[in-house]
């Protein structure tokens, strides 16, 4: 291992002795503002992943589709390995409403992972928030699929078109 610099040693000696003759409450200061900003490093703030996404699944008439499965994706591509989904059935009236969805990470893990994951992954790797719903598994319907667009509202129709026999 090497030895340390010479000149640094001897700058860090003068930043010590400098610090030394700082009064008290300076000192304590100095200590606060350090604590402070390793506070807000670690703090996990959150994030939304997509807000509250209210649906209303209608046929290619333009009628409620009623109890049609709906599955619900979400993922932080840069803060999460791993997705999630939500399976609901819509209502009498072909709704249903997803809650809104969110992360919490800190300011480390927010200024590193993306950075990270494009080294690892190049520069076709996703980050960034990604949600999206399924409409699926009706007989008389087809599948549709509607993709959550970061930073607008979320879709609020989808067409479950009927399939013709």
């Amino acid at each position: 291992m090497r030895a340390p610099d010479p000149s640094l040693r001897e700058s860090l000696k003068r930043i010590a002795s400098r610090v030394k003759k700082l009064p008290l409450r300076v000192k304590q200061g100095l200590v606060g503002l350090c604590l402070l900003i390793v506070a807000l490093l670690i703090y996990p703030f959150q994030s939304t992943v997509v807000p509250l996404w209210r649906l209303h699944v209608i046929d290619n008439r333009g009628a409620s589709v009623q109890r049609i499965r709906v599955t619900q994706h979400w993922r932080h591509n840069s803060l999460e390995t791993e997705g999630h989904e939500e399976v609901q059935v819509t209502d009498e009236e072909g709704i249903v409403v997803f809650p809104q969805r969110f992360i919490r990470a800190n300011l480390i893990s927010r200024s590193l992972s993306t950075p990270l994951k494009l080294l690892r992954n190049g520069f076709n790797a996703k980050t960034g928030p990604y949600a999206s719903v399924v409409v699926w598994g009706s007989k008389e319907n087809e599948t549709n699929v509607a993709i959550y667009e970061p930073g607008g509202p979320p879709q609020s129709e989808i067409i479950a078109a009927r399939i013709v026999r």
